[in-house]
């Protein structure tokens, strides 16, 4: 079966495809940290100790930026996170999975629905209906993953002075992200407009083997049509010194640098 199958909110109208559901999410979650990072993860985490990364969003659900301190604080999983169990009734209540402890939460009655019925006895009040979890995953055809949080991490970023967009890995079929990434792109750009110099008018790198839809080639600068970790490869030496740490000048300005002979448009091969 295709992973838009399995990953399908239908999945738990039968205990057989429920099951392949939950089967598939734990191979991915113990597939996540079996290897060490990845050079494109370790290239952002050095991006997010210089305190040069402003918000890193993240289609992946396998937690495997949990392991990089620095870059997990700067993470925001769209599409839900496979090492928090959520409740199926009450959305609100989540339990962190710990250790090997995701078979045992999987299905299990949820304890803050527990909680709060005992509350509510003592209370001599209703007992509400309790909830079991599931993995904390937005499934395809469940809603519109329009979770609070996210939205006003979106609103809080297109207000910001930001200088760099690096779109990763991401084809961007998804209307309500696409939408943001276009709004993100245009309003940097437009800042980029009042200041002087050229260089630090706000920078958008597409790193990715496709190249960008129609909608967003007007606003990307530069493209790297391989894949990630050799544009973390090619790209850390320089913009680095020579102690191994992020220079000390815009992420803008040191992309346009390094890929100032590039022509716009065109697969990028750096050597």
């Amino acid at each position: 079966m295709s992973s838009r199958n399995v990953f399908d909110f239908s999945a738990y109208s039968s205990l057989e495809s429920a099951n392949l559901l939950h089967q598939s999410e734990l191979k991915i979650f113990e597939l996540a940290f079996k290897d060490e990072p990845k050079p494109f993860e370790l290239f952002m985490e050095q991006l997010a100790q210089s305190g040069r990364l402003r918000r890193h969003y993240t289609q992946n659900i396998d937690c495997r930026t949990s392991r990089l301190p620095s870059l997990s604080q700067k993470t925001i999983s769209l599409h839900g996170r496979l090492d928090r169990m959520r409740c199926h009734i009450c959305s609100q209540h989540t339990v962190l999975v710990e250790g090997n402890t995701f078979q045992e939460l999987l299905g299990a009655r949820c304890p803050l629905c527990d909680k709060e019925n005992a509350e509510r006895t003592r209370a001599e009040k209703r007992l509400h209906s309790v909830g079991f979890l599931r993995p904390d995953v937005l499934l395809y055809n469940e809603g519109d993953g329009a979770d609070p949080q996210i939205l006003s991490a979106f609103e809080e970023d297109l207000r910001q002075n930001i200088d760099a967009v690096i779109i990763v890995g991401a084809t961007l079929h998804i209307p309500h992200l696409r939408n943001f990434t276009r709004n993100l792109c245009k309003s940097m750009k437009r800042r980029g407009e009042t200041k002087k110099s050229y260089d630090d008018k706000g920078v958008v790198a597409w790193v990715n083997k496709e190249k960008p839809r129609a909608s967003l080639r007007a606003l990307v600068d530069f493209e790297f049509l391989q894949d990630c970790d050799d544009f973390a490869h090619k790209i850390s030496h320089e913009i680095t010194n020579l102690e191994g740490e992020i220079k000390p000048v815009s992420l803008g300005i040191m992309l346009t640098n390094i890929f100032r002979e590039i022509p716009r448009h065109c697969r990028f091969n750096y050597t």
